[in-house]
């Protein structure tokens, strides 16, 4: 009888989501914050998986319900609204570490120290540490 109603309870929190969704697209905003509510610390643990960083995991969940607000017109409803949330949280989160990556690969025109003199790397050099990282 417990898994009946344990069921029973997550397929009334599924279609409360859906509640929340229909009055959110007819510009409830109150609906809205319910469902940040429900899944903002879940995106946020999603989020910390991916980033391994607090201050990026949290810019995540902002960028994710911000995404989602503004797109929630074009929410088909044919999967459930968490698979829906997560995936943006995912795509923002893997978005921000290619944004971290091309930030810390050293450009061509970038000059470096060496031994007290500024040296420009040949592009040799750059290959073979791309190489070495690679490994």
């Amino acid at each position: 009888m417990n898994g009946d109603s344990s069921q029973f309870g997550k397929v009334l929190a599924e279609g409360d989501d859906l509640l929340l969704v229909h009055a959110s697209k007819n510009g409830d905003v109150s609906a809205f914050e319910q469902l940040v509510k429900r899944y903002d610390r879940k995106l946020f643990r999603i989020a910390q998986s991916v980033t391994r960083n607090k201050e990026d995991s949290e810019d995540v969940v902002q960028e994710t319900f911000l995404k989602a607000f503004q797109k929630l017109a074009e929410f088909r409803e044919d999967s459930k609204l968490s698979t829906w949330l997560i995936r943006i949280a995912l795509n923002h989160s893997l978005m921000k570490l290619r944004k971290q990556r091309s930030r810390r690969e050293m450009s061509l025109d970038e000059d470096f120290q060496a031994d007290g003199e500024t040296v420009a790397p040949s592009p040799i050099d750059l290959c073979v540490g791309d190489l070495i990282r690679d490994l």
